[in-house]
C-alpha cells in the first residue's frame, strides 16, 4: 500500500506506518503538523480557554 497524506493526516499516516510496517510500501508526508513544542501545553490551554469563552458567550445570549 502507498500512502500520501497532508497536515494532521500526515501524523496519522506516520503512526499507521509505524504500527503496520509490513503493509505500507511507500509513504509521502506533505507539510505535516509539527510535534508539540515546549510550549504546546500552553497552546492547548489557551485554545481550551478560547472555546470556554465562546461557549459561555453563546450560553449567555439566552433563548430569545
Amino acid at each position: 500500500m502507498s500512502i500520501v497524506a497532508h497536515d494532521i493526516g500526515a501524523r496519522v499516516a506516520y503512526r499507521f506506518t509505524l504500527d503496520h510496517e509490513e503493509t505500507v510500501a511507500r509513504l509521502a508526508l506533505l507539510d505535516p503538523t509539527p510535534p508539540l513544542s515546549p510550549y504546546g501545553h500552553f497552546l492547548q490551554w489557551e485554545a481550551r480557554e478560547e472555546v470556554n469563552r465562546a461557549l459561555l458567550a453563546f450560553l449567555g445570549q439566552g433563548a430569545g
